[in-house]
């Protein structure tokens, strides 16, 4: 790597603080203001000129962010007033790539001082390779982020459909009419880096199943924690502790047991997408709030009980309206898993490419990548 020159953070980048903007004094507008974990709102006036990046200098410190027009970067963060001839883009995964934790200067709260971490040393290639770098990386990210649009959107269909089937009328049932209600093992097992699933409360996020979010445990412990049921597709995943009201449906290939204050529904003569949608919405979280144990430490959902609560169901057809909401979710889950194999290469490729141990042709690759044969033609 006779081509990439070694020098100090500062020689790459010049860092500065950014400015105080309280809440009570933002306008609305199209800039977006940065702070330590990304944008944090917006206002009239963007006094940094795009591409910017930023990095958190207060609380999430080292996060870094980049955004392509005009920005207002916040006092929490430190951001890239000189690019000094690099690709911005580059220089936002280069800094996305250090970790900046060792470098904390605070002591109740996290801090992030630019004179501590102007000496760290970097390998630096050309900017035709930085380009390509970028280039490779930020392709990654743009289907990422397309992935999550359209995630988003088929979430927000369920729900526009499942009001509008609410909206012609609702039957009350019990929830053991329509599903079989079964726990957990009240224990932990131990926790490794590989192996079936431990779907814990931290799965679980506004109604999907965050599998990033996720533990492994061992083959052994796995036949231990599935004696009482195994989760399968088309369950309703839900905590009956702490997190109450959140709830998930159980994607299909996953190999996963209950942890700790997880339930689950198993439905009958009902679609589990419905039957999540019914469990989500605001009748059902009411029935939560109304009839679950507030104890002095926790709340928690009484399982003997649960099976007898009522739940609001469409009164119309449920699989015709399982017809519609499956195929949506459907995407959105297939567009989940995609993103975390996109998410895994790209964790992977950032520490290499930064590094020269994975070399790209310095051929200013395009944020849609051309393809290799054309680009080293």
């Amino acid at each position: 790597m006779s081509d990439w020159s070694e020098i100090s953070l500062d020689k790459v980048v010049a860092l500065k603080r950014g400015f105080d903007l309280p809440e009570p004094q933002r306008r609305p507008g199209p800039y977006p203001v940065l702070g330590s974990s990304g944008i944090s709102g917006w206002h009239d006036e963007g006094p940094v000129k795009g591409p910017g990046v930023t990095i958190g200098r207060s609380g999430a410190i080292g996060a870094a962010t980049y955004f392509e027009g005009d920005y207002w970067p916040l006092n929490t963060t430190l951001f890239a007033a000189d690019f000094k001839g690099n690709s911005p883009h580059y220089v936002y995964y280069l800094l996305d790539s250090i970790d900046f934790a060792s470098f904390n200067s605070g002591s109740a709260q996290p801090s992030l001082n630019r004179n501590y971490i102007a000496n760290i040393r970097i390998r630096l290639p050309v900017r035709e390779e930085q380009e390509a770098i970028a280039g490779l990386l930020g392709a990654l990210d743009d289907k990422i982020a397309v992935n999550e649009r359209i995630a988003r959107v088929c979430r927000e269909l369920i729900a526009v459909k499942y009001n509008d089937a609410v909206a012609s009328g609702v039957k009350s049932v019990q929830i053991s009419d329509v599903a079989e209600v079964y726990d957990g093992p009240h224990a932990t097992p131990r926790k490794t880096k590989s192996g079936p699933w431990f779907l814990s409360i931290s799965s679980l996020s506004r109604g999907r199943l965050m599998l990033d979010q996720s533990a492994h445990l061992s083959e052994d412990d796995f036949k231990q924690w599935t004696r009482r049921v195994t989760p399968r597709f088309g369950d309703v995943l839900f905590s009956y502790e702490t997190r109450l009201g959140d709830a998930a449906s159980m994607p299909a290939g996953i190999r996963a047991c209950l942890g700790r204050r997880m339930a689950l529904l198993r439905p009958r003569e009902i679609g589990s997408r419905t039957l999540l949608q019914a469990f989500l919405s605001p009748s059902f979280q009411e029935n939560i709030r109304q009839y679950s144990i507030h104890g002095a430490t926790v709340d928690r959902i009484p399982l003997t009980e649960f099976p007898s609560w009522r739940i609001e169901l469409p009164a119309r057809d449920p699989w015709q309206l399982e017809s519609i909401l499956g195929p949506l979710d459907d995407l959105a889950q297939q567009r989940d898993r995609e993103n975390g194999t996109l998410a895994d290469l790209r964790d992977t490729l950032l520490p290499k490419l930064m590094s020269g141990e994975v070399r790209l042709p310095a051929c200013g690759l395009s944020r849609d990548v051309r393809a290799s044969t054309e680009c080293a033609g």
